[in-house]
């Protein structure tokens, strides 16, 4: 079973060779010029088996850690829980 941590932000934390091949993809295949650090440990830590929540403001890449993921594993299944459908209406501006 996995393991559940929290972890803040460790930015002394190394990435793994297989977790800096998956930065490659992700910078190659979605034209980034980088990953981030951040970014780049909560995959690691997916992909370690650990349960991960990130929490960060909106447009800060926090998508992009789940999109990644879809490349590691051409047989994986991502399944990410957002709450932004809930706010959504919130945020419609209404046609005359």
């Amino acid at each position: 079973m996995p393991s559940s941590r929290w972890v803040v932000a460790d930015e002394a934390e190394s990435l793994d060779q297989s977790t800096t091949e998956l930065c490659n993809k992700i910078v190659e295949k979605f034209q980034y010029s980088s990953v981030r650090h951040w970014q780049a440990l909560a995959m690691q830590a997916i992909l370690r088996g650990n349960d991960v929540v990130a929490s960060s403001g909106t447009g800060s890449g926090k998508s992009l850690v789940f999109q990644g993921l879809t490349l590691s594993k051409e047989d994986a299944i991502v399944l990410v829980i957002s709450p932004l459908i809930s706010i959504m209406d919130d945020q419609v501006i209404p046609t005359l």
